[in-house]
């Protein structure tokens, strides 16, 4: 599940970046850019998917569909530098979609190992109502939760909060101030249903006699990815930096 959350949506983010940059951009007349309809096409699909997605989220009980939704919501945070044409003012969309892409593949990743860890406590149940009281059972694993919930949601000092920071900055570069409000309306949106898995670990009485097994390797994974995801928010440069490095927009998409 955290394969196809993550690494199969990074492959079709990158291909309509190379498709929409090498070959839209450059088609049409200067009296009738075809790159401004297809352009224009992204923002509403990404638009249309951070609606719907948080839409549907809202009404989720059940945590892997939960997830799922937001990851419709999250694809269309990650459309949003793709409907960027690059100007004097702005050219680093990359950079700002592939920070907030690592930033999804740890909050997500370290969500579903710890949904895999409760559902497993809870007698295979992936109901919200599994996480009660989590916090009393596996203190632990509840702060990582909390951790990882807050990038979700896109709250300081997180990585999703810096990665949808540098995203709604860019659309606002670029005069698409329509879009940067779905955004920060969608998003707003979405604190309901994450602090609802918050407040299910730490305000909600759960069963105690449940215990919450934690293996080695699902400790690691949801350690590694809650604590990554405070590093990359307190020192985003460092990602950014390493992405500007390896990356040129004009270098490797124009001239290759």
């Amino acid at each position: 599940m955290a394969f196809l959350a993550t690494v199969s949506k990074a492959a079709a983010i990158a291909m309509l970046f190379r498709v929409g940059y090498v070959l839209f951009i450059s088609v049409g007349s200067a009296d009738m850019p075809l790159s401004d309809d297809v352009f224009l096409a992204f923002a509403v699909l990404a638009a249309a998917a951070m609606i719907v997605g948080n839409a549907l989220a809202l009404r989720q009980r059940n945590m892997k569909r939960l997830l799922a939704y937001s990851g419709v919501a999250n694809a269309g945070y990650l459309l949003v530098p793709l409907t960027e044409q690059m100007t004097n003012y702005h050219v680093n969309n990359f950079s700002e979609l592939y920070y907030y892409l690592v930033a999804y593949f740890l909050m997500n990743i370290g969500a579903v190992a710890v949904v895999s860890v409760v559902s497993a406590a809870a007698d295979g149940s992936e109901e919200m109502s599994a996480f009660a009281g989590l916090y009393h059972r596996s203190p632990a694993t509840a702060i990582a939760m909390t951790i990882l919930v807050l990038s979700l949601a896109g709250l300081p000092v997180t990585a999703g909060f810096f990665g949808k920071l540098y995203i709604l900055l860019g659309a606002l570069h670029v005069g698409l101030r329509w879009l940067a409000v779905i955004m920060i309306l969608t998003s707003v949106m979405s604190y309901y249903y994450y602090f609802a898995i918050v407040r299910q670990m730490f305000m909600r009485p759960g069963p105690e006699d449940r215990e919450v097994r934690v293996g080695a390797p699902q400790g690691i994974v949801i350690w590694l990815a809650a604590a990554a995801t405070v590093v990359l928010g307190l020192f985003p440069q460092w990602t950014i930096s390493g992405i500007t490095g390896m990356f040129e927009l004009a270098r490797d998409f124009f001239f290759m």
